[in-house]
């Protein structure tokens, strides 16, 4: 290159990036959009959870036989699942529901000595109308659940671990506020 003259910025969308033998792939839609890189190396998968609200405004908490106290429902994502999607998998699992999660209301990093979860993501689960709570009383769970349970704000502290429960209390703030991030997948919003 001739001295003065700057390099221009490489458009990175379809072309190697400099040093990596990895093409980005280009898309269209949401629906085009590749689940993860599979070439990436296996790390720490991240929990994710959902702040699910009954009409009367008690959260909906899973008790497992893996863990202790209880917990909003959810799980770690598998390698090559997309965060909402591993949300949404766990929480039909364990619920019943089937819920669109687009809004993160926390994000929680936990020391990966503690957990093997790394980051914690809260999604906004909703609030649920009659035929939704239904859905939860009458669904079973597999063997791993032991226990589905509405709990109030104010009992939440006696029933979760302690880094559980300050992670609902934030979400919980979050909402309260208004305050949220959009879950996006390269830029648009997931759905």
């Amino acid at each position: 290159m001739a001295p003065g003259r700057r390099a221009r910025p490489r458009d990175r969308s379809d072309r190697r990036a400099a040093g990596s033998s990895l093409v980005q792939p280009s898309w269209r839609n949401r629906d085009d959009l590749p689940a993860q890189n599979s070439d990436r190396p296996a790390g720490p998968a991240p929990g994710h959870q959902a702040l699910i609200l009954n009409r009367g405004g008690a959260v909906l908490l899973v008790g497992t036989t893996c863990k202790s106290g209880l917990t909003p429902p959810g799980g770690s994502a598998e390698r090559n699942e997309l965060p909402h999607l591993a949300a949404r998998r766990h929480i039909e699992t364990e619920t019943g529901l089937a819920l669109p999660l687009a809004r993160v209301l926390a994000v929680d990093y936990v020391n990966m000595q503690l957990l093997p979860e790394g980051m914690n993501f809260v999604y906004w689960g909703g609030r649920l109308v009659p035929t939704q709570e239904q859905i939860v009383r009458r669904h079973r769970p597999p063997a791993e659940i032991v226990e589905l349970r509405w709990a109030r704000r104010a009992e939440l502290g006696g029933l979760m671990e302690v880094d559980q429960h300050r992670r609902v209390e934030h979400a919980l703030d979050a909402l309260s506020r208004g305050a949220h991030l959009q879950m996006l997948l390269r830029g648009v919003p997931a759905a």
